[in-house]
C-alpha cells in the first residue's frame, strides 16, 4: 500500500503496523528536502542529498480511544551554509522519530490539549492531535522534528577541507 499523506484513521486497521519507507519519490519528502536545501546554490550534479524515514505506523484501538504510533529513523543529507565562512558545505542529520497521534476528542478527554510529550508504555513520545476530521499531515510532523532538532549552527569540518 502507497503511504497516503495526509493520514487518516479510516486508512488504517487497529494493531496492525505498516511499515513506512519513504524517500524524495514522496512529494512532501521531496518538499522537506527542497526548503532545507532553499538557502544554497548547488547544482544537481554536486548535489548528494537525500532524504528518507524508515519506521512504521500503527493504529492503536484502547478500550475508549484511538491513535497512531508512529516510531522511525528520519536521515538528510542536505546543502547548508557554514556559519563562519558562509561556505556551502553538506549537513547529515539523522534524528530518531517516535510520536503518538491523537484525536481531538481524546486529547481533550484526557486532559492532554496542551501538552507535547507522554509517556506510552515506559517510553517517551511527542505529542500531536489529528484535525476535526480525523486525519493529520505527517510532513508538519517531520518538519517540525527536522527544525527542532537539526544543527543551528553548521560548520565545516576543519579535517575535511585538508
Amino acid at each position: 500500500m502507497k503511504f497516503q499523506n495526509p493520514v487518516s484513521l479510516s486508512n488504517y486497521q487497529a494493531a496492525t503496523p505498516q511499515e513506512l519507507v519513504l524517500d524524495a519519490s514522496q512529494d512532501f519528502m521531496q518538499e522537506l528536502l527542497s526548503e532545507l536545501n532553499s538557502e544554497v546554490e548547488v547544482s544537481e550534479s554536486e548535489s548528494d542529498n537525500q532524504i528518507s524515514f524508515k519506521g512504521e505506523i500503527v493504529m492503536i484501538k484502547g478500550k475508549f480511544e484511538e491513535f497512531f504510533q508512529i516510531t522511525g529513523r528520519l536521515k538528510i543529507t542536505y546543502s547548508t551554509n557554514d556559519i563562519v565562512s558562509n561556505e556551502a558545505m553538506t549537513e547529515i542529520f539523522d534524528h530518531e522519530v517516535n510520536c503518538l497521534v491523537l484525536t481531538q476528542e481524546v486529547g481533550e478527554k484526557l486532559h492532554l490539549i496542551d501538552e507535547i510529550d507522554i509517556k506510552h508504555k515506559g517510553k517517551d513520545f511527542d505529542l500531536y492531535f489529528m484535525d476535526d476530521e480525523d486525519n493529520f499531515d505527517f510532513k508538519d510532523i517531520l518538519h517540525e522534528n527536522i527544525y527542532l532538532n537539526k544543527n543551528p549552527y553548521p560548520k565545516k569540518d576543519p579535517v575535511a577541507e585538508d
